[in-house]
């Protein structure tokens, strides 16, 4: 995933990755303890965890979106279909 700045569904991902570098960076120095090393540890986790989540959510709209036109096309053939139909000559005879 990428961040998109004209995109706002991809700013937990832009949050996500400076979280992360700013674990990352917290980690080396020495005056950090440990409560704080595992508070950050944990953090990233979570934050990396959340970026899978949302890449999920993402694929299965993806999906939904496509379903959706699908279905729209199906529903255009057959309303073109009926409107044949409809319109033919042996149908008239049954008005």
């Amino acid at each position: 995933m990428t961040w998109d700045d004209e995109n706002q569904a991809t700013d937990p991902y832009l949050e996500a990755a400076l979280m992360a570098g700013l674990a990352l960076a917290v980690r080396t120095r020495s005056s950090a303890g440990q409560g704080d090393i595992q508070a950050l540890q944990k953090l990233e986790l979570r934050a990396l965890s959340e970026i899978d989540r949302l890449a999920k959510i993402q694929g299965a709209a993806e999906k939904i979106r496509r379903q959706l036109e699908g279905i729209e096309s199906e529903t255009e053939k057959a309303r073109r279909a009926y409107a044949r139909w409809w319109t033919t000559p042996s149908r008239r005879c049954w008005r």
